[in-house]
């Protein structure tokens, strides 16, 4: 089964200004898109860009806080040869 993991697993605001977060992560998998929650999962914010061990994100107007981040990764899964894109998560939601 796929995995992500992310280092660390919880981000703090300290500036409101702040525009971006850029999250380190680890796959097994080719990831072809990423993104990321605050909430444990109830809403998901999109890229800004990625590479295969981290992806920045746009937290404008996010609180002064401390948020755990939960990350959700696609990538191309060929089973069978039908294809589709699968989901992976590092947090339980």
């Amino acid at each position: 089964m796929a995995y992500i993991s992310v280092n660390p697993t919880s981000y703090t605001v300290t500036d409101k200004s702040q525009n971006t977060v850029n999250i380190n992560y680890t796959s097994d998998v080719t990831l072809t898109d990423i993104k990321l929650s605050t909430d444990n999962g109830s809403t998901y914010k999109d890229k800004i860009s990625m590479t295969q061990t981290n992806a920045t994100f746009d937290i404008t107007g996010m609180n002064n806080n401390n948020y755990t981040c939960c990350l959700k990764g696609f990538y191309e899964e060929a089973e069978n040869g039908d294809g589709g894109t699968e989901g992976i998560f590092n947090c339980s939601i």
